[in-house]
């Protein structure tokens, strides 16, 4: 029996098929609240379905278009949002950069440099982390950068099937890219 050399890699993922996925990014993207609802939920959906072991990436865009959805909502205070876009921020600093950690501890301004992340969006996530807490102006443009960052740097990627970073889950450390 002759093993075939070109035989496909394949992955599990939590999406049913490409047209969900290119689905929820262009709802994702949106401006109109309702269709990033949807996308926000298809992503729970995901998430149920893999066993909380989605993309980084899905998630840390999941989280911060959650945030734009609370504010425009109008339902949450500033203080509210402030906190919720930073842990938002936070937390896609950690994850993305985490990945970059060696054995020895080296600054996250270093790490989110090598990734083209802008030093001022790991200022600001140190800033909520240790100092005192940012302005609202400010969370909303570290969002506004960072969802532009995840569009180029990680969905489009996907999209173009193009050779690209890996983008592992948080807990499998699988290869996320569609094939």
């Amino acid at each position: 029996m002759k093993k075939r050399s070109a035989e496909k890699r394949r992955h599990v993922v939590a999406w049913t098929n490409k047209a969900e996925w290119d689905q929820v990014l262009e709802y994702l993207y949106s401006k109109d609240p309702a269709l990033q609802r949807y996308a926000l939920q298809r992503i729970s959906a995901w998430r149920g379905r893999y066993a909380n072991s989605s993309p980084v990436a899905v998630d840390c865009t999941a989280d911060l278009v959650r945030c734009q959805v609370l504010d425009r909502s109008g339902q949450l205070d500033g203080d509210d949002l402030v906190l919720l876009y930073g842990a938002a921020l936070m937390r896609f600093v950690n994850l993305i950069t985490e990945r970059q950690q060696g054995k020895t501890a080296r600054p996250l301004r270093r790490l989110a440099g090598n990734l083209n992340i802008p030093a001022w969006v790991v200022d600001l996530r140190h800033d909520f982390t240790h100092r005192k807490l940012p302005t609202l102006k400010w969370c909303r443009k570290g969002c506004k950068v960072v969802l532009e960052w995840l569009q180029q740097e990680y969905w489009s990627r996907q999209l173009g099937g193009g050779p690209g970073e890996d983008w592992e889950s948080e807990s499998d450390g699988e290869d996320e890219r569609l094939s």
